[in-house]
């Protein structure tokens, strides 16, 4: 299972994001705070799971080489995006305010990129 974080300083909110076997994630983040240890989570293209400690995101595979990964690690980061935001912050949406998840998103994927990418090389 491969394992990455990124802190985010202003929303103060820890993401991480596991790359494995369903059954590692589980385990993983039943370790965590908030999990509540049901096994709701099934085999899918990606899942995110909010937590006390953290914003989990998994995914069963992850290529920089493979569009359909790319598409999923976007949902599931902009699904992170929501939580954080929009459920945990109560920062409220107005049409003044549609740059803010889009910069959220961006923040998530480029950090998350970077840290796969610097182990590939």
């Amino acid at each position: 299972m491969q394992t990455y974080k990124i802190f985010d300083r202003v929303f103060r909110c820890e993401f991480r994001l596991f790359i494995g076997e369903l059954e590692d994630f589980k385990a993983a983040i039943r370790k965590m705070d908030g999990y509540p240890g049901d096994d709701e989570l099934t085999p899918a293209l990606g899942w995110t799971v909010d937590l006390t400690s953290a914003i989990a995101v998994w995914l069963p595979e992850f290529s920089m080489d493979n569009p359909q990964n790319i598409a999923t690690m976007a949902h599931e980061l902009l699904h992170a995006v929501h939580y954080r935001l929009y459920h945990r912050c109560d920062v409220e949406y107005w049409l003044g305010s549609a740059e803010t998840a889009p910069y959220y998103l961006e923040f998530l994927m480029r950090g998350f990129l970077e840290q796969i990418g610097s182990r590939r090389g």
